[in-house]
């Protein structure tokens, strides 16, 4: 059998260990969900992570909101978006070493569907019309919630301005982020900067092949939900396949196969929990036509693009197209990486995003 990719579950469980947190379960949090979260607020290696409760503008859903904060924060917070069905978990110790290295909040959350978010409206036409921009909506909440919180309990004074990261997906989502600001949205007053990890501007001709094989998995999914579930790890591992530079990432992907994608007990788990129902209303809102490239030259704020060489899923052609479409930009392109390099080349991010963060007017 071909080799799957095994950095989606596996190198996450290896970030966490690496860099000091206790062994989360990640995975658990992602396929099991849950229906309550009890508040968070842990203390170690001086940045204090505190847990709130967003309700969504359309009083739909409430979305756990995680603020890392390290003892005197800088303003302008970071706020990182995940990607296609990803929730807080995935970033792994990223969000707490971003805020130790660059000294300021940064702010996850998970979306509607997805990890701990609860459903409280009884909406039932919402399900099936979300899309990019209520995708967007929420974002935008989630960064005007943290900034009052922020700003409230710790006495900080700062403008009710942030910076937006985003990955694959949620870097579409903050690519809008930044443009709605433009256009006067009134819960944000600036986008300060912006970090676009493993994104497009959603040309369609930069769909990869193996992009267009991933989405053609999701045509007509039967009505079997085990089925379904053991569709998508199949496509999931497929899409994610990139190169293996090393042992220890080809031990990982046998441990992805054996644990995730060959699992019959794991389909049958995640088809029942709302994990499934993220992934099919998320795909939805990633097939709407989405074209940044009419506005992103008018945006006009300091941005950072990151890529790897080696992305299956979204290529590295696109990369280059934000970055010519962007005012004030840089560019980095990452060697032997694939689509996941917040799992797979988590310092090389840390370092470009820190980096990026600590100039005032960054050099590009």
């Amino acid at each position: 059998m071909q080799a799957y990719s095994a950095q989606c579950r596996s190198a996450a469980r290896r970030i966490v260990t690496e860099f000091g947190r206790t062994k989360s379960s990640c995975s658990n949090r992602r396929f099991y969900g849950a229906s309550s979260l009890e508040s968070v607020h842990r203390r170690g290696n001086t940045i204090t992570i505190e847990t709130l409760q967003t309700r969504t503008l359309d009083e739909n859903w409430i979305l756990p909101t995680f603020i890392h904060l390290p003892p005197n924060p800088k303003p302008n917070p970071l706020l990182l978006i995940s990607g296609w069905t990803g929730v807080s978990a995935d970033w792994g110790s990223l969000p707490k070493m971003i805020s130790s290295r660059s000294n300021r909040p940064v702010i996850t959350y998970d979306p509607r569907h997805l990890g701990f978010s609860k459903r409280i409206g009884d909406n039932k036409e919402e399900e099936l019309k979300l899309t990019l921009d209520l995708m967007t909506d929420d974002a935008i909440q989630v960064a005007q919630q943290g900034l009052l919180h922020i700003q409230k309990k710790h006495e900080l004074e700062s403008p009710n301005s942030i910076t937006l990261a985003g990955a694959s997906m949620g870097g579409m989502i903050a690519q809008n982020f930044a443009q709605q600001v433009q256009l006067n949205d009134q819960r944000i007053q600036n986008v300060v900067s912006m970090i676009l990890i493993a994104t497009t501007p959603g040309v369609k001709q930069l769909q990869s092949p193996r992009l267009r094989s991933f989405f053609k998995c999701f045509q007509g999914w039967p009505q079997d939900k085990t089925k379904s579930a053991s569709q998508f790890f199949l496509a999931l591992g497929e899409s994610y396949n990139g190169c293996v530079v090393n042992r220890s990432k080809h031990v990982m992907k046998q441990r992805f196969i054996e644990k995730f994608i060959l699992s019959r007990d794991m389909h049958e788990q995640v088809a029942q929990n709302p994990f499934l129902k993220g992934v099919t209303v998320q795909y939805q809102a990633l097939r709407e036509p989405f074209d940044s490239t009419t506005y992103l030259k008018h945006l006009g704020i300091p941005s950072l693009v990151i890529h790897g060489a080696d992305d299956s899923v979204i290529s590295k052609e696109a990369a280059e197209l934000l970055h010519q479409h962007l005012s004030h930009s840089k560019l980095v392109i990452i060697p032997d990486c694939d689509h996941l390099c917040w799992l797979t080349y988590p310092l090389f991010l840390v370092d470009s995003m820190c980096n990026f963060l600590a100039c005032r007017t960054p050099n590009l």
